[in-house]
């Protein structure tokens, strides 16, 4: 049970600094995605399942308030958590470089798959521009080191209160 408040409780504040405060970061009107950057956290720390989980019902909520093809967030948030889940173990988590370079490239994947399916289901509407998909990648990676450590002292704190100290 406490796992899953800690997981709850990170859905919802990564939603709500998403939603109603990063508007305020945009950086050539590309705003970061922090959400992606906890999708990719969770799957190189917690595993491919709870990035997938993660993944999912995020996706699902973003698109239930987007305008965008609903089942675009979830599917490509969802195949990017499986992905980089299987690079737990693997790559060195901790570095600051991977880090970035994981988040470039899990960014990457994410406004391509997302110009994909909007040209497959959206017809002519374009919802990603092209300053996106050249800064949005950039952006994420720069910021990913940032949010891991958020990420990682939260994680530290819950497990405090929930779990036996390592």
């Amino acid at each position: 049970m406490k796992r899953f408040s800690f997981l709850f409780f990170t859905f919802i504040l990564m939603l709500t600094f998403q939603f109603s405060f990063l508007w305020r970061f945009s950086f050539f009107g590309v705003i970061p995605n922090i959400i992606l950057i906890s999708i990719v956290w969770f799957s190189l720390f917690r595993g491919s399942y709870q990035g997938q989980m993660l993944g999912f019902f995020t996706g699902i909520v973003v698109d239930a308030f987007s305008i965008g093809i609903f089942g675009a967030n979830a599917l490509l948030f969802t195949v990017i958590g499986f992905f980089v889940g299987l690079l737990k173990k693997k790559v060195d988590e901790r570095n600051i470089f991977v880090q970035g370079l994981v988040v470039f490239f899990a960014t990457l994947f994410y406004c391509f798959g997302f110009w994909v399916l909007t040209k497959i289901f959206g017809g002519r509407k374009v919802i990603i521009s092209e300053k996106t998909l050249l800064f949005l990648p950039l952006y994420n990676a720069l910021l990913a080191p940032l949010c891991f450590v958020v990420l990682v002292w939260w994680a530290k704190l819950w497990r405090e209160k929930t779990y036996v100290a390592d």
